[in-house]
C-alpha cells in the first residue's frame, strides 16, 4: 500500500517550511489532483473543505480518482473559531448528507463534541 500525504494546495493556506524539506510526498489542490481516474482505495480529507472555495470541485474530484468501493473519510470543523484565511465553510451533518448523497453511500456520520 502506498500513502501519500499532500499539502491543502501549492500555496494556499496552510503552507509550512517543511514543505520545503520534503515533508510531503505530493503537492496538490484538492480540486484538480494528479492522479488517475479510480486509481485510489481512498482518500482522507482532514480539516480541509471549509479552507476550500469551491468544496463541490473538491468532492467531484475525490469521487473521480476512487476506485469502486474505495472510502472517503471527511473531518471539517463546525463549532471552531474561524482560523486561516481563508475560512469559507461550517458544514452540519445535515448538509454533508445532502452534499455526499449523488456521488458516495455515508457509512457513518456523526457530530463529535
Amino acid at each position: 500500500m502506498t500513502f501519500w500525504r499532500s499539502e491543502i494546495s501549492t500555496g494556499g493556506y496552510g503552507r509550512q517550511a517543511s514543505v520545503s524539506a520534503g515533508f510531503y510526498a505530493l503537492l496538490c489542490d484538492v480540486t484538480c489532483m494528479s492522479f488517475r481516474d479510480k486509481s485510489l482505495d481512498g482518500v482522507i480529507c482532514s480539516e480541509v473543505l471549509e479552507h476550500v472555495p469551491n468544496y463541490q470541485a473538491a468532492l467531484d474530484e475525490f469521487a473521480r480518482v476512487l476506485r469502486p468501493g474505495g472510502k472517503l473519510l471527511i473531518t471539517s470543523p463546525f463549532v471552531f473559531p474561524l482560523h486561516g484565511p481563508p475560512d469559507f465553510w461550517r458544514f452540519t451533518p445535515e448538509a454533508f448528507q445532502l452534499l455526499l448523497r449523488e456521488q458516495f453511500t455515508i457509512l457513518n456520520l456523526e457530530l463529535a463534541p
